[in-house]
C-alpha cells in the first residue's frame, strides 16, 4: 500500500452519494513498487551497494515526469531475483488490494455492479425488483357480413405482426370476451359523404371557384360551361384556371342568385353535342309544305271576309314579309293564324325607261297593292285608259311613294297553308344520339343562354324534339349544346366537416352524443361497451352510456358516450366508430402445465415456473402496476393471485408471485394464517401461463393485422392505436433509487416525491416528475405526473392506470393528472479535430455519434435536468482519437418531437452568443433523437 496510506490519505473523502463507484484505494502496482523501493532506501541509507541497486530516483520535476520514470521502472527489463520478487509483491497489493475495494463496494447499493449483490441488498429492504410489463392495444374486430356471424368472440383471440425484417411475428391475445355483430364494424355519420357547403352564384356573385385534384387540359379559359347542382343549374364561362382550381363566371340570362350544395355541384364542360334547332320564336309558322318562296319575298292572306248583297263574300287580304324559310317553317314578320293560305305576291316595278310610275297588270286579283316598305302600306292603284278605245290599260302607282309594290295576281293559287303557329321550339334535324332525359343542357336564345334539364325526347322520321318543364316565353332558340364530356366535381364535395358530435351545451367545450348511420338496433350495442372513434389524425376510447333511437324514424341512432369529447377534433367526414372493440395484449398463451403437488403439512410452498418472458398485465392494486398473466389451480378450484400475502385471510385461496434473478416466475402460497396452505395431492397443482413482454411490445398502430388463425366470425382485424405500457424488468441502475425510495413511500403516496417514486417503481414508466397543483375553491388536493413512458410514445390507456394506481396508494380525496412529456429536440453542430495520421475520421467520429447517442437517448435523459456544454465536452473528448473539439447547442432554434417549434425554461448564453446551458422546464425532457435530429459532426486535421 501507499506509505501515506495511514498518515496523510483520507478515502473518505471520495465516499459520497452520488458516485457510481467508491475508491477506496489509492495507488496501483507502479506507485506501490515506488513506495517499497523508497522503504528500502531509507532502510539501507548510506550503504552505496544497495542505493546502487535501488536506482537514482531521479529529479521529477512535473508530475508527468513523475509518472513517467515510475512507468519505465515498473515495465523495464528484469534485473535480478529481488527485484523482482519487489515488483511481483507490488503486483500482488495491486490485485488483493483493488479487489478489496470491488468488494466493498458490492456492499453499498448505490455502487455494487454484480446483480447478485444487488438483489441482496434490495432484498434486505423487502424490495422486489419491478416485473417487466406487457404491452396492451385496443383491437377492432371486423365480423363477416352475414346476418348468421353474430355471436360471442371468447378471451384469447390471438393477432399477429407481420414483421418486414424477417423476425418472428409478435402474438397479442384478447383479454375479454365480446360479443360480435358485422353491424358495428364501422359506423359513419347519416351524412358524412356529403360536404354542407352552400356556394352562392349569380348577378351578385358572379365569380365562383372549384378546387380540383386535377385539371384536365380540356378546359381552356373563355370556354362555356354549365353549372349544376340538384335541380339547380347555370350557365358560366371558364375564368381562371390553376393547378388545382378552376374559377367559373355566371353568365346565364336568367339573372338569378342561387345557392348551390357543393355536395352536388358539379362543372359540366367540353361539349360532345352542339346543334342549331329548326327554325322558331315568334312569327314562325310551319306550314303543310315546303313553299316555293324566300326571304324577302311577301305572301297574302285572307284576314277578313265579308257578305255584300249581290256580289256575294268578299274576302280582305292582309301581307305579311318572309323574313327566313326552313323548309316548311317560314318566319313572317306578323303572325298568321293556323289555317290560313298563303297566297305569293307579284312585285311590280318603275317602268324601265326609268319612267316615275309602278306598273301593274290591268287585271288584278285584289283591288289592292301594297307599297314595298316597312309597313306594307296598302294603295289602290290608278287605272290607265286604253286611249284607241274603252277599256284599261295597265294601273300604276306613283314610283316616289316605294321602290316598287306588291299586288295578287288573278288566279295566283296557294302556295301553302299555315297548320301551326309558333310551332314547338326546339325541333332538330336528324338523329339524337345519347341525349336522353335528366341531361343538362345549353340554350342560347335571344337574350343569353340558359341552362335547363331535358325532360323529355320525341323521336319520328323528320328528327327529334327537346322538351324542358320551363322555356322562357316569346324567345328564339338559336343553338343547344349537350353530352359533356367532363362533368367535374370540388374535390371537397363528399367532406362533411361538421362535427361527428352535437354542439357542446352552453359554458362547455365538450359534448357526449352523437349521431350515427344505423338501420336497427343490434343487441351487442349496450351501455358499458366499448367504442373506438377515429378522426382525422387521432383516435380516443370512449364507453358507450346510452343509445337512442330516432324520433323521426330515419335510419339512424343517437348514441351518449363517456368522457366527453372536443367536437372539432372529428368531422364527419373523417371520422369512423369501431364498435367491436375489445383489449388485447402482448402475449401468447400456452398449454397448462403441472406446476407440483400440494401438502397441507406444509407452511408456505413455493414452486418455480421455469419459464421466462411471463406475460403480465395492468392492475392497478398491485403495488408494481402489473401482475403476473397466469391462472393457477390446485385440485381444479382456480385461486386468486394478489399482491401480498400478508393482506390475506386465513381462508383466502391465494397466491403471490415474484421474479427470480433469471426471469423465472416462483409462487407462494399461504400458512394458513396468511392465505390458506394448499390441499394436499399429487401433482395436483396447475398453471397456465401466457407469454410476451417488454419494449418489443409497444408497436405502432396499424400493425396488429393478421388473425393467427381464420374465425367464424371474424373477416379481418383492425388495431387503430399503438400499443403502449411494454416495459422491461427494472434495470440495476434503477433498483438504486426505487429500493430506498420504497422504504420511504412504504407504498402510500403522501409528498409529490412519493408519486414519482411510485411511478418510477412500475416497468411502464422510464421516467416521471410530480408536482402539487395549486387547490382550487371546492376542490380536493391535486398531483400532476408528468410522464415519460418505457420506450417513448404515447401514453394510451397507461395515463388512466397511473392515474388509477397512484389514487389507490393516496390519501382519500387527492386526485391524481398524468400527462405525456414534452420531449425537446437536442441538436447538435460538432466539430472534431483528429489526427489524421493515426485515427480514422469517420471510425472517429462514428463513435463520437455512438457515445453522444447513448449518453443523450431517452432512456437516459431526466425530466427537467439541465445540460451543460461542457457535458457535451466531456463526452466528445472521451472518445479515443478526438484532440479536441468545437461543440455548438441548438443553433437553429428549438423544437419538440411533435415537429413543433416550443422553448426551453432557461437558456444561458455566452457573450458570443453561443448556449452554454439549456434548463428545460419540469415537464420538458432534452433528448438527442437521431431519427428526428441527427448530429451534424464534422472533422479536421489536428495540428499541433
Amino acid at each position: 500500500m501507499n506509505s501515506d496510506f495511514n498518515d496523510h490519505a483520507d478515502l473518505t473523502r471520495w465516499n459520497r452519494a452520488g458516485l457510481s463507484h467508491l475508491d477506496y484505494v489509492e495507488g496501483n502496482a507502479a506507485t506501490y513498487l515506488e513506495d517499497l523501493r523508497n522503504t528500502l532506501s531509507l532502510l539501507f541509507l548510506g550503504d552505496a551497494a544497495i542505493e546502487r541497486w535501488l536506482g537514482d530516483p531521479g529529479n521529477d520535476l512535473t508530475l508527468r515526469a513523475w509518472q513517467q520514470r515510475l512507468l519505465e521502472q515498473y515495465r523495464g527489463p528484469r534485473r535480478d531475483y529481488a527485484w523482482e520478487l519487489l515488483r511481483s509483491f507490488a503486483r500482488a497489493v495491486h490485485v488483493l488490494a483493488h479487489t478489496t475495494s470491488a468488494l466493498a463496494n458490492e456492499r453499498y447499493l448505490r455502487t455494487a455492479t454484480q446483480w447478485d449483490s444487488v438483489r441482496r441488498l434490495v432484498a434486505m429492504l423487502d424490495y422486489h425488483p419491478a416485473p417487466p410489463a406487457s404491452a396492451e392495444t385496443w383491437l377492432a374486430l371486423f365480423g363477416r357480413s352475414d346476418d348468421a356471424a353474430i355471436g360471442e368472440v371468447e378471451v384469447g383471440l390471438a393477432v399477429q405482426n407481420a414483421p418486414t425484417d424477417g423476425s418472428a411475428p409478435l402474438i397479442f391475445e384478447t383479454l375479454n370476451n365480446i360479443d360480435v355483430d358485422y353491424r358495428l364494424n364501422e359506423l359513419r355519420a347519416p351524412d358524412f359523404d356529403r360536404s354542407m357547403l352552400q356556394l352562392g352564384l349569380g348577378p351578385a356573385t358572379p365569380l365562383l371557384t372549384l378546387q380540383l385534384d386535377s385539371v384536365p387540359p380540356a378546359l381552356g379559359i373563355g370556354a362555356r360551361a354549365l353549372i349544376s347542382a340538384g335541380d339547380l343549374g347555370a350557365t358560366v364561362r371558364l375564368q381562371n384556371i390553376g393547378a388545382g382550381s378552376v374559377s367559373v363566371q355566371y353568365q346565364d340570362a336568367a339573372a338569378l342568385g342561387l345557392d348551390l350544395p357543393l355536395a352536388d355541384l358539379r362543372l359540366h364542360a367540353d361539349p360532345d353535342w352542339q346543334q342549331a334547332p329548326r327554325l322558331n320564336g315568334p312569327g314562325v309558322v310551319r306550314t303543310d309544305r315546303a313553299a316555293s318562296v324566300g326571304a324577302g319575298d311577301v305572301l297574302a292572306f285572307v284576314s277578313d271576309s265579308f257578305h255584300i248583297s249581290g256580289r256575294g263574300t268578299v274576302n280582305v287580304f292582309s301581307v305579311i314579309r318572309v323574313l327566313e324559310v326552313d323548309g316548311d317553317r317560314l318566319r313572317l314578320s306578323a303572325n298568321v293564324p293556323a289555317g290560313k293560305a298563303l297566297y305569293p305576291t307579284q312585285a311590280a316595278g318603275p317602268q324601265q325607261d326609268g319612267g316615275s310610275r309602278l306598273i301593274m297588270p290591268e287585271s288584278l286579283g285584289y283591288p289592292q297593292v301594297w307599297l314595298d316598305d316597312d309597313a306594307l302600306s296598302a294603295r289602290t292603284p290608278t287605272a290607265q285608259a286604253v286611249e284607241d278605245g274603252p277599256g284599261t290599260l295597265y294601273r300604276y302607282l306613283s314610283a316616289s311613294l316605294a321602290p316598287r309594290a306588291w299586288y295578287l295576281a288573278t288566279g295566283t293559287p296557294a302556295c301553302c297553308d299555315v297548320i301551326e303557329t309558333q310551332p314547338a321550339a326546339l325541333r332538330f334535324s336528324g338523329d339524337p344520339g345519347d341525349l336522353a332525359s335528366g341531361q343538362w343542357l345549353l340554350l342560347q336564345g335571344t337574350t343569353g343562354w340558359y341552362s335547363r334539364r331535358l325532360a323529355g325526347l320525341e323521336q319520328d322520321d323528320e328528327g327529334f324534339e327537346l322538351q324542358f318543364d320551363s322555356l322562357p316565353a316569346a324567345e328564339r332558340w338559336y343553338q343547344g349544346v349537350g353530352l359533356w364530356k367532363l362533368q367535374l366535381a370540388d374535390r371537397r364535395y363528399d367532406r362533411n366537416e361538421t362535427p361527428l358530435f352535437e354542439a357542446p351545451a352552453p359554458g362547455s367545450d365538450l359534448s357526449s352524443r352523437l349521431w350515427l348511420r344505423l338501420d336497427d338496433m343490434p343487441a351487442a350495442l349496450v351501455p358499458g361497451r366499448s367504442l373506438w372513434i377515429a378522426g382525422s389524425d387521432s383516435g380516443v376510447r370512449v364507453r358507450l352510456q346510452q343509445v337512442e333511437a330516432d324520433p323521426a324514424g330515419g335510419a339512424a341512432l343517437c348514441l351518449t358516450v363517456t368522457p366527453p369529447q372536443d367536437p372539432a377534433r372529428f368531422p364527419k367526414a373523417d371520422s369512423r366508430v369501431h364498435g367491436n372493440l375489445v383489449l388485447a395484449g402482448h402475449g401468447e398463451s400456452k398449454a397448462p402445465a403441472v406446476l407440483g403437488s400440494g401438502n397441507r403439512v406444509l407452511s408456505s410452498q413455493e414452486f418455480l415456473y421455469a419459464k421466462t418472458g411471463i406475460a403480465f398485465v395492468r392492475d392497478s392494486r398491485y403495488t408494481s402496476g402489473v401482475r403476473a398473466a397466469v391462472r393457477v389451480w390446485a385440485d381444479n378450484r382456480e385461486w386468486t393471485q394478489v399482491d401480498n400475502l400478508r393482506d390475506c385471510d386465513a381462508t383466502d385461496t391465494a397466491f403471490q408471485q415474484q421474479l427470480t434473478g433469471d426471469g423465472e416466475l416462483l409462487l407462494r402460497f399461504g400458512d394458513g394464517e396468511h392465505g390458506q396452505r394448499l390441499p394436499s395431492g399429487s401433482s395436483n397443482v396447475r398453471i397456465q401461463a401466457r407469454i410476451g413482454n417488454g419494449l418489443a411490445g409497444n408497436l405502432p398502430a396499424g400493425s396488429l393485422s393478421k388473425l393467427k388463425k381464420p374465425h367464424d366470425l371474424l373477416a379481418a382485424v383492425l388495431q387503430p392505436a399503438a400499443a403502449t405500457g411494454g416495459g422491461e424488468l427494472e434495470a440495476t441502475e434503477a433498483l438504486r433509487d426505487n429500493a430506498p425510495a420504497s422504504v420511504l413511500t412504504l407504498s402510500r403516496a403522501v409528498s409529490a416525491r412519493d408519486f414519482q417514486a411510485l411511478a418510477e417503481r412500475q416497468s411502464s414508466v422510464w421516467h416521471a416528475s410530480a408536482r402539487a397543483l395549486q387547490n382550487l375553491p371546492g376542490a380536493r388536493e391535486r398531483i400532476e405526473l408528468v410522464v415519460v413512458p418505457a420506450g417513448g410514445g404515447n401514453l394510451g390507456d397507461l395515463a388512466s392506470h397511473l392515474r388509477r394506481t397512484l389514487e389507490q396508494q393516496a390519501c382519500p380525496g387527492v386526485s391524481v393528472q398524468v400527462r405525456r412529456y414534452e420531449g425537446l429536440l437536442l441538436e447538435l453542430d460538432i466539430l472534431l479535430r483528429i489526427d489524421e495520421a493515426a485515427y480514422d475520421p469517420d471510425e472517429v467520429a462514428a463513435r463520437v455519434r455512438d457515445t453522444l447517442v447513448a449518453a443523450l437517448s431517452l432512456e437516459k435523459a431526466r425530466l427537467g435536468t439541465p445540460l451543460y456544454r461542457s457535458r457535451l465536452y466531456q463526452l466528445v473528448e472521451s472518445v479515443e482519437g478526438v484532440e479536441n473539439a468545437d461543440c455548438r447547442l441548438n443553433p437553429s432554434g428549438f423544437f419538440n418531437d411533435q415537429d413543433l417549434p416550443s422553448a426551453p425554461g432557461h437558456l444561458f448564453t455566452a457573450s458570443d452568443g453561443s448556449i452554454r446551458r439549456i434548463s428545460p422546464h419540469p415537464g420538458q425532457l432534452l433528448y438527442l433523437n437521431p431519427a428526428l435530429a441527427s448530429p451534424n459532426i464534422r472533422t479536421e486535421a489536428h495540428h499541433v
